[in-house]
């Protein structure tokens, strides 16, 4: 259980633990509204204060009257939404902090069935053969085959490895003949001895193209979890979803779950599931502390009822290491920091937790309320990588290598049995 003053302490320091040998910074007297930078005014440096008009949310207090750089300002349409968590006894909660997914996050969403049960999927590639999605996504390892000439002009293959989380582009289906050396047992009793013949086998591919442009042959007999890709105006219960397909193409609230991408680099309770509640639009500056021993990235909203007080020079600050650092993190980062799950600067301290059970839900409706936690928006370190979430484990648990890789097999003949429609 994560202690929440011990957190909140946690973050404080975090900002505030600036450089001893800081020096004075000279400021100029007359500060402007946040909302009067321009983007060709960026970056810079400033610091923020309350224009008194109202306080600031907690999570943006803390960053006030210390420098910023301010990095680049940027629009974006956003999703706000919430965890839900699942208590062992049975009801479902909605908990912590408001999530501020952008439209631009590169994640894959399953959505949930209502009874928040996970949705289907394939269980093998002759199921995905039935249907023929136009693409695939591949949340189990699987390992095909490429058909090469060889140096005498005859067809030979070669092993392909295509790693969970990978989309392929699904073509036809082949069916190819083999010729191998099998086993068999000859004689009676005593006399009965092993002797070696060549036999004639098919077996039924999968043809697509993965993200390397490479055609591969995956054998239907391949176990696993795949899902096709969410096209528009195609009925599929086993699609996957970006966040902008949901966005343009379904109602809202939505309950989802994050099958694939990068979960929130910041502490806070995250179980992949997300009631996605209303879309909005947010112009935003992103930026970075400047005098912090380690700095970290945030987004300030412009709406804001700040004041931006700019120093008298930006030469103050040269010498400084954290501020060279500060600029080589908005480099690197700023554009990828744009496009991760974020926890709003509201507290939400004034939500109650209500619990909710799925089974006894006649709508979407139901009224899914929050328990709080107190975190903070950051990104210091390595950058997040994408991975499968908690919630989908057994996704990557099982394969079956069904197919000729062992002893010597010769291809005979490769005929195209079923080739993808354009229409779908």
């Amino acid at each position: 259980m994560l202690n929440i003053s011990n957190m909140a302490e946690t973050v404080e320091n975090s900002v505030k633990n600036g450089d001893d040998e800081s020096p004075e910074i000279s400021w100029n007297p007359d500060p402007q509204p946040l909302r009067d930078i321009q983007s060709d005014a960026l970056p810079c440096v400033c610091r923020l204060s309350t224009d008194g008009t109202t306080s600031l949310p907690g999570g943006m207090s803390l960053y006030c009257k210390q420098p910023l750089y301010l990095h680049h300002r940027r629009q974006r349409r956003q999703v706000l939404g919430r965890t839900i968590y699942h208590d062992p006894s049975g009801p479902y909660y909605e908990v912590g902090q408001t999530l501020i997914l952008p439209d631009n996050f590169e994640g894959w969403f399953e959505i949930a069935p209502s009874n928040f049960n996970k949705a289907p999927v394939f269980r093998s590639i002759e199921e995905v053969s039935k249907i023929m999605p136009r693409k695939i996504f591949n949340r189990t390892p699987l390992t095909g085959i490429r058909i090469l000439e060889g140096e005498d002009g005859e067809q030979a293959f070669k092993e392909r490895k295509i790693p969970a989380g990978s989309i392929l582009v699904v073509d036809s289906v082949q069916s190819a003949k083999w010729t191998t050396c099998a086993e068999r047992e000859k004689g009676i009793g005593v006399r009965k001895k092993k002797v070696e013949e060549w036999i004639t086998i098919e077996i039924p591919y999968l043809k697509c193209t993965d993200a390397d442009e490479t055609e591969v042959l995956l054998p239907f007999s391949s176990k696993g979890r795949f899902s096709s890709v969410y096209e528009k105006d195609i009925n599929n219960d086993r699609s996957i979803y970006r966040l902008k397909d949901l966005i343009s193409d379904f109602d809202m609230p939505i309950i989802v779950r994050l099958v694939y991408g990068k979960a929130p680099v910041v502490p806070c309770i995250f179980t992949g599931m997300i009631a996605l509640r209303e879309t909005v639009s947010a112009d935003l500056i992103v930026a970075s502390t400047v005098m912090n021993k380690r700095n970290v990235l945030i987004e300030i909203p412009v709406s804001l009822p700040v004041l931006a007080q700019f120093p008298k020079s930006e030469e103050q600050f040269s010498e400084l290491n954290t501020f060279q650092d500060a600029k080589k993190l908005c480099d690197k980062y700023a554009v990828s920091f744009s496009s991760l799950i974020k926890l709003s600067p509201d507290m939400d301290t004034h939500h109650m937790k209500v619990q909710y059970n799925p089974q006894k839900s006649k709508t979407k409706e139901s009224g899914l309320k929050t328990l709080d936690m107190v975190t903070n928006i950051s990104l210091g370190g390595e950058e997040p990588s994408d991975r499968f979430m908690e919630s989908d484990t057994d996704s990557i648990s099982s394969v079956d290598h069904s197919m000729p890789t062992k002893g010597v097999f010769k291809l005979l003949e490769l005929t195209e049995i079923k080739r993808k429609s354009t229409d779908c």
